[in-house]
């Protein structure tokens, strides 16, 4: 693997790991209600979750149902949608914190393997 891809894969692991580092600081509230509760207090719970909170609705005792604001929604529909590898780049590239790295030709051709060739027969 040349130093060039090493590189990026290494600045996109660290970009990666401050994403989840802030995903796991930014507070979710959570809380449960029945479903009989839910249907009585349906605007108050709006609110609630247009207010970041999620809220499980429960039958039973058992967890059935999510109320999450329509932005929450979003946001879990965008991070599910497959990215590219050349996605990842470009973000990378976009970031402000991203500092290229400034190689030279001669750089990129000194790691070019200058031994020669070995001998190469097609199979019968």
């Amino acid at each position: 693997m040349s130093r060039f891809c090493a590189t990026a894969l290494m600045t996109l692991a660290a970009r990666l790991s401050k994403m989840t580092i802030n995903l796991v600081k930014q507070k979710r509230t959570m809380s449960a209600t029945s479903i009989a509760e839910a249907k009585a207090q349906f605007t108050r719970l709006i609110c609630r979750a247009e207010g970041g909170e999620a809220i499980h609705i429960t039958r039973r005792g058992k967890p059935v149902a999510v109320l999450l604001s329509e932005q929450e929604y979003a946001h879990l529909r965008q991070s599910q949608e497959p990215r590219t590898f050349w996605d990842l780049i470009v973000e990378m590239r976009d970031d402000p914190e991203f500092e290229p790295i400034d190689w030279s030709l001669e750089d990129i051709d000194s790691w070019r393997d200058r031994r020669p060739a070995s001998a190469f027969q097609w199979p019968q």
